[in-house]
């Protein structure tokens, strides 16, 4: 049963993130600009509770489009980043398509890559370069011309992959072609139709796959038996590259998703954390450090009598969130601060200078070893900024309304 409980805490852990995702999916979005070829390069921005790209219309920039609906059945020159509850793109894409949502489909060309997450998915048409995706079904008929990652409950690939397959997920249905190697964690896999992998098979399941399927793969057959020899209250679950890279994809767009809602809807609340922060950088991580320290020594004094411990309890989970707070507060402020020297073009777009300043802290938080340092500074920084937070007089220096073009 090993093999099983992982793959459970496997596709439990997926799904929450696309829960987190989803929930918050105003965000989701506009925040992976900073991840694509250029930066941050011009973009269209369309809100709406149904946001709609017509045939016949082209869009020349990036468009991010957040809604209860989007579709986009015209043409977009460069990449399309979108969040909504149902998502639907049948338009020609060239650039790169990043999405999340409940529903997905795309029955369009796309040039670039596609990185997907949401409860299902569907995909048609053609992608140019390379399949992420995570959601809990998975019904992929496209022709990819690169690589394919996924995640999630059961995928069905029916369509053509030109290169390597990997994946996690409780039932895999291989109904077409996979060009390269395929490696899968699974419960069951099965072929379909005309399914064949034409490189190698490594699956790693409690359950053989049927004899007439080893007949599918071109390549060799290995199957990993998980270990079992541990008890399950002892089990570690062991990341595969599905998760990690699932992972650090969620981990930046929960920061964004938190990041462009505060800016979107208290814009002169965020504007003032960041010019407290840039203006008192000192006094921040003063008052950083005195919570850091105070908080818990005040938690452990109270938790020694009976009454105490609910509060005690209580003041370490809003610290804890305090803290998590505190790291998009410290993004906040260095996209306000690159925005001011160094583009200025964005000095009064705090959309755009949230989504800076997420994406660098994310990439410097990369840095192995320094990376940590960097970001318990960022976030003993930015908690010291509620010291600020509900201080009378007016803000530090007022935001400017976000530009919107519909």
């Amino acid at each position: 049963m090993t093999g099983v409980v992982k793959l459970i805490i496997f596709k439990k852990t997926i799904m929450q993130h696309i829960k987190r995702c989803i929930l918050c999916f105003v965000a989701a979005v506009s925040g992976i600009l900073m991840l694509l070829p250029g930066g941050v390069a011009a973009f269209v921005i369309k809100t709406g509770d149904s946001v709609v790209v017509p045939k016949g219309q082209t869009i020349n920039e990036t468009l991010v489009a957040v809604g209860q609906t989007v579709v986009v059945e015209g043409e977009v020159k460069g990449d399309v980043i979108c969040a909504g509850q149902n998502i639907d793109i049948s338009g020609t894409v060239e650039g790169d398509v990043i999405c999340a949502g409940q529903n997905i489909t795309l029955a369009s060309r796309v040039g670039g890559s596609v990185r997907g997450a949401g409860q299902t998915i569907k995909m048609n048409g053609r992608v140019g370069r390379n399949v992420t995706v995570a959601g809990q079904t998975l019904n992929a008929s496209s022709t990819v011309a690169g690589e394919m990652l996924f995640a999630g409950q059961q995928a069905i690939i029916n369509g053509r992959i030109e290169k390597n397959v990997a994946g996690a997920a409780d039932s895999i249905d291989i109904g077409g072609m996979i060009g390269g190697n395929a490696d899968f964690r699974n419960k069951n896999l099965a072929f379909r139709d005309n399914g064949q992998i034409a490189g190698a098979l490594t699956y790693t399941s409690e359950n053989q796959i049927a004899e007439d399927a080893n007949r599918r793969v071109l390549g060799s057959v290995k199957r990993i038996v998980p270990a079992s020899d541990k008890p399950v209250a002892d089990l570690k679950f062991e990341k595969i590259p599905a998760q990690r890279i699932a992972d650090k994809i969620f981990d930046l767009l929960a920061n964004l998703a938190v990041a462009a809602v505060l800016v979107f809807f208290f814009k002169k609340f965020t504007s003032k954390i960041a010019g407290i922060l840039l203006e008192k950088p000192v006094r921040c991580l003063g008052w950083g450090f005195l919570f850091l320290a105070g908080v818990p020594a005040m938690a452990l004094v109270l938790a020694i009598t009976i009454i105490g411990i609910p509060v005690s309890i209580l003041g370490m989970l809003v610290l804890l969130a305090a803290l998590w707070l505190a790291r998009v507060f410290a993004a906040l402020a260095i996209g306000k601060k690159i925005a001011q020297d160094y583009w200025k073009n964005y000095q009064n777009s705090p959309m755009a200078q949230a989504v800076i300043g997420v994406a660098v802290l994310w990439v410097l938080f990369a840095i192995p070893v320094v990376g940590t340092m960097l970001m318990m500074v960022a976030a003993v920084w930015g908690l010291g900024s509620w010291r600020y937070v509900f201080s009378k007089g007016k803000p530090v220096s007022a935001g400017p309304i976000i530009q919107t073009h519909e």
